[in-house]
């Protein structure tokens, strides 16, 4: 490790940042983190750095081996546990990353998580261990005291910003590694280097070219005695030669550059350009080109996943009050239409209202679709079975001037999706593709079974290979340039006229996509139509369901008694109006502990408690467990206006959880709640 990577400041620094020295120290770290390609490299800067950002006695950075955690690296006042293997049930960074949340600890022999023989050896008396996440934890942070110590808010933030940024870092230099072994894999191809060996006289001219350059679609032939400027974008000219005059001076120079391929296509290329001497004069330049297009595009599709991801947790936190809001006006709103029939004008205005409500809600699924925060339950389903379930209704959407084709292949994969979902994607692109074709044209939808394998790896570092079922919708349309590409999936993007659409279609198909663990990519060029292809992975060892069994009738209202917990009044006083209205006993409570002692002083049965996921104080499935074990009977259904871990982990409910997600109607919840009531171990 060099000292370039160390996180330490000085004396200056430090009077200058004054009390926010902890965080100057972050962020100098994150810096370092985002330069790193190298794992070894980022292991060494968290094991230094997690020790003293919070000043602790010991520091270990964990990977997730399989089902095993592996210590990998510690700074420690005395040695730990590095090199080691530990099963995750045995150890607390098993558990941090199983739980996926920070555990922070005071005294280790007072809490049942510690395997405390393997702590007796050791000096450590209290500790704090934060996941390193990802789509699955891969990892944790640990630090150790060898004092008694309580964990504060402000270290725990910086230790979760910590590794959070690690999380970031191992998943570039993981993308990095695939890049390399890429390159390696070409390497033997060609003059056993794949990148384009470059030397050039004083003046400019080329004198040499690897046969590398045909990647650029020149041969060496059509390079030699030419001036190499002729070959870079004329934006980028001036300062590549300001960087190749300065080597001329004796110094090597690395500078990036678009070189221009012979079909007009720039490529973006790194090189490092040093003198070529004779009797210690210089006398031209030699160098190595080396084409980063496809790191340049990794990086920007990692810059998109994180503007996604910031706003998806912008979407998240707003959908949860505004969807409070919308419970309220909707369901108000429906039961003034209920007492205004008789008044035309003033029943057509409060329908208006509604509408407008409803229209709030479908906008609100669709920002949590594309931050991949929606509730989804997905099943093994037939994706030809899907299609041609709704292809009666695309033909309606797309009108009569399309011409709607679909060829479906025979014994395709089985996938695990969200049917309802699959078919917003398919009717998303569908009315793209309508959009595109005004005056009329072809959309065609293709299925059939595919191999991802290494190669396709190399152009999508993030696929992972496998067998997939493959969705390709085609239209004849307008196409798009390479511009509008690179920006279709980004949210509130869109090329329609002011009023014409929210930019939100395409983002949200990209969400349920990859929330399905899925892929999709398009293809298309101007005035040569565009095809979107999503690729599903295979759902082994499973059989396709014929489709989702026929919804029950909702049976008049049995007695029932129904707790309601929810923080927000005007929410709570609609549920309670909704389950009297349709004949249940209603109890309510503003929040977990008053649930708590209504439960305790309550002398009858309490057969469903329907609470709010996210409340002050306590959660509403802590309160519910709480009350399940003095009350076994009782069955509990959950509502949110978005999906946090309490109950769901990415996006799928936890095994026999009940949901329904705000804003509902009196319907939905009267609907749900008899389907709850109904599905009581005991019931018939």
């Amino acid at each position: 490790m060099t000292q370039s990577n160390t996180t330490a400041i000085s004396g200056e620094d430090e009077t200058r940042v004054g009390s926010d020295l902890p965080f100057a120290r972050l962020v100098r770290v994150v810096q370092d983190l985002s330069r790193t390609r190298s794992i070894d490299a980022i292991t060494a800067i968290v094991r230094q750095a997690a020790r003293a950002l919070v000043g602790s006695d010991g520091a270990t950075f964990v990977l997730r081996d399989g089902d095993r955690c592996h210590y990998v690296d510690e700074d420690a006042i005395a040695p730990l546990w590095k090199g080691q293997k530990f099963p995750m049930a045995a150890c607390i960074s098993g558990w941090v990353m199983i739980h996926r949340q920070p555990a922070a600890i005071a005294d280790i022999y007072a809490d049942a998580r510690i395997p405390q023989d393997a702590y007796r050896p050791t000096f450590v008396k209290s500790l704090v261990m934060v996941p390193i996440r990802s789509v699955e934890p891969i990892g944790a942070i640990g630090n150790y005291w060898a004092r008694p110590h309580r964990t504060s808010e402000e270290e725990l933030r910086i230790l979760q910003a910590l590794a959070d940024s690690t999380s970031v870092a191992l998943e570039n230099a993981q993308i990095y590694e695939q890049l390399v072994r890429s390159e390696h894999r070409y390497r033997d191809l060609v003059e056993n280097l794949e990148d384009v060996v470059l030397s050039l006289d004083a003046e400019g001219n080329i004198q040499y070219v690897s046969p590398a350059v045909a990647k650029f679609g020149y041969t060496a032939d059509e390079m030699v005695g030419r001036q190499f400027e002729c070959f870079v974008h004329q934006d980028d000219r001036k300062s590549m030669l300001s960087s190749f005059t300065e080597a001329l001076m004796g110094e090597a120079v690395g500078c990036e550059f678009r070189a221009i391929g012979k079909s007009g296509t720039p490529f973006f290329v790194r090189t490092t350009m040093r003198a070529t001497l004779e009797n210690g004069i210089p006398v031209g330049l030699r160098g190595v080109l080396i084409d980063v297009t496809e790191q340049r595009r990794t990086e920007e599709q990692l810059r998109v996943s994180q503007r996604l991801e910031s706003v998806g947790r912008l979407a998240g936190g707003v959908a949860h009050d505004f969807n409070n809001l919308l419970t309220v006006i909707n369901s108000y709103a429906g039961f003034t239409l209920e007492s205004v029939k008789h008044d035309k004008q003033l029943h057509a205005d409060v329908q208006e209202i509604r509408l407008a409500g409803e229209r709030a809600a479908a906008l609100t699924r669709q920002l949590l679709a594309f931050s991949r925060k929606q509730v989804m339950q997905p099943k093994v389903a037939d994706l030809n079975r899907i299609i041609s379930g709704i292809e009666k209704m695309l033909r309606r959407l797309i009108g009569e001037d399309i011409t709607l084709v679909t060829l479906l292949a025979d014994d395709l994969y089985p996938v695990l999706i969200d049917a309802g979902q699959l078919e917003q994607v398919i009717m998303n692109l569908a009315v793209n593709a309508r959009d595109a074709m005004p005056t009329g044209g072809r959309l065609s939808i293709e299925t059939s079974n595919v191999e991802l394998d290494d190669s396709c790896v190399d152009q999508h570092p993030a696929v992972v290979p496998g067998s997939y079922a493959m969705i390709a919708m085609s239209d004849t349309g307008c196409g798009m340039d390479q511009q509008t590409k690179e920006h279709i999936f980004e949210p509130f993007f869109t090329t329609k006229e002011a009023g014409k659409g929210t930019g939100l279609g395409l983002a949200t198909v990209y969400g349920i996509v990859r929330q399905s663990h899925g892929y999709i990519w398009v293809y298309s060029e101007p005035g040569l139509g565009t095809t979107f292809k999503i690729y599903l992975p295979r759902s082994e060892g499973q059989t396709a369901k014929a489709g989702p069994p026929a919804r029950k009738v909702v049976q008049a209202a049995a007695e029932a008694t129904i707790l309601v917990v929810e923080d927000v009044e005007a929410v709570r006083n609609i549920v309670v109006r909704i389950l009297k209205a349709a004949g249940y006993t209603a109890l309510a409570a503003a929040g977990g502990e008053e649930a708590l002692a209504l439960c305790a002083g309550h002398p009858g049965a309490i057969d469903l408690i329907i609470t709010d996921v996210v409340m002050p104080r306590m959660s509403g499935r802590e309160m519910a467990e709480r009350i399940i074990r003095q009350r076994p009977q009782t069955v509990v259904l959950y509502m949110s206006g978005y999906t946090d871990n309490t109950i769901v982990h990415h996006g799928v409910l936890d095994p026999g959880t009940q949901f329904i997600a705000k804003p509902f109607s009196a319907a939905d919840l009267t609907h749900k709640v008899r389907e709850v009531l109904d599905g009581r171990p005991g019931e018939p």
